[in-house]
């Protein structure tokens, strides 16, 4: 790779959201990352794991500046990736597929998802989820009533089935925006939550599960029956108006017993946001274990989008792990952090230098050795539509 930057090397200037996934994976030896260049390219690049070496790629040149179009990437058994990526409430959906097995130096064309709920938002958030029990491709993604919406390819993107709504907020009041975190664990597709944008109302956490042959469900079992489903459908993990907060979602994995685990932050804005606070909520197989982390300072956009925590993610191999970003001084920093019971946490600092290390990104199936490389947004971020980071990778503990 080429420069070193903030403890790491810096793969190119960019950003992300959060709520497109996977952003990164590993597949056949080499780790995939996708961002969008600050000019609004649609960036990826692959790192070998043996060697080091980068190779750099552009899907779609000057799509959006803005980190909400980043790609979200499926490895299709034939060990080729599809990339999935839109403009911000934008259209159509993108996608495109390698056209040898891991190989991003060459891509087929570009095509269109034909599929949506309508309305007039457009396609965001693309999250593509393989369900190997029905040897099915989900692909989950806010649509253009702006809730959360999904079709399916029974050949891997060759053809889709009829979009269809998955949560309605039906507190007609109140903005309807849900966002959603997804993840597959053991033939079963886990969903969690927020019934809003924590900006516009008192949001709480919410979960629930399909497993094909069954159907969808809460944690402990209770059926639910089929989409579209009110957000209190689902299991309320934390209640917002228990503790007076607001939540918003950032990370789901699924642990070894098949059980969810999910990771998210609290604020008030009462106190106009300052506080941000990093939670961790595991089902135990009889109820959900929560609790308080560790504060994380204020927004990383402390003059738009005052939500905007630093960012915290699951190591998606071991769900004891998270990686985590908060402010240290004039800064915000990356740390490991480590828990066996969900209550006590061992911490290992990952960046320490002068700069900004942000929204962190853990690559799915990688191997199991150390270090690991884990990805993150370095340097000053104005707003989703102003950013001025680099994406940069650290080989961290």
């Amino acid at each position: 790779m080429s420069a070193t930057h903030c403890h790491g090397t810096k793969v190119g200037d960019g950003a992300w959201c959060w709520f497109n996934e996977p952003r990164a994976i590993t597949t056949q030896g080499v780790t995939i990352a996708g961002w969008v260049g600050r000019n609004g390219d649609i960036r990826v690049a692959s790192r070998d794991l043996e060697s080091g070496g980068l190779v750099s790629n552009v899907l779609h040149p000057q799509l959006q500046v803005d980190d909400h179009a980043n790609p979200a990437f499926h490895v299709r058994r034939d060990g080729r990736v599809t990339a999935f990526y839109s403009k911000h409430a934008g259209r159509p959906l993108y996608y495109r597929t390698t056209i040898g097995p891991a190989d991003v130096s060459e891509w087929g064309p570009e095509r269109a998802l034909t599929t949506n709920a309508p309305g007039p938002y457009g396609f965001t958030y693309p999250n593509p989820v393989w369900s190997p029990r029905e040897s099915l491709l989900y692909l989950f993604w806010r649509g253009g009533t702006f809730l959360p919406t999904f079709s399916t390819s029974a050949d891997e993107g060759e053809s889709w089935a009829q979009a269809q709504t998955l949560i309605v907020d039906n507190e007609p009041q109140t903005a309807q925006r849900p966002y959603v975190k997804y993840r597959e664990g053991d033939g079963v597709i886990h969903v969690a939550y927020t019934q809003a944008h924590p900006r516009d109302r008192q949001t709480s956490i919410f979960y629930l599960r399909y497993t094909p042959g069954v159907g969808w469900q809460r944690a402990g079992g209770a059926d639910i029956g089929a989409p579209p489903f009110a957000p209190r459908d689902g299991d309320r993990v934390y209640n917002a108006w228990e503790f007076d907060m607001r939540a918003w979602l950032h990370d789901i994995a699924v642990d070894s017993a098949g059980h969810p685990r999910l990771v998210f932050a609290t604020f008030s804005r009462e106190a106009n946001y300052r506080d941000h606070r990093y939670w961790y909520a595991r089902w135990d197989g009889e109820r959900w274990v929560k609790k308080q982390i560790t504060g994380a300072g204020p927004s990383i956009d402390p003059n738009g989008e005052l939500q905007y925590s630093a960012g915290i993610v699951f190591d998606q191999e071991n769900p004891e792990v998270v990686y985590l970003s908060r402010r240290k001084g004039r800064f915000f920093q990356l740390e490991r952090w480590h828990t066996h019971d969900g209550a006590t946490w061992r911490t290992t600092p990952v960046t320490s230098n002068a700069n900004n290390h942000v929204r962190p990104v853990v690559p799915r199936d990688h191997p199991d050795t150390e270090p690991l490389p884990v990805f993150y947004m370095a340097g000053p971020y104005n707003s989703f539509r102003t950013y001025e980071t680099d994406i940069a990778v650290v080989q961290a503990p």
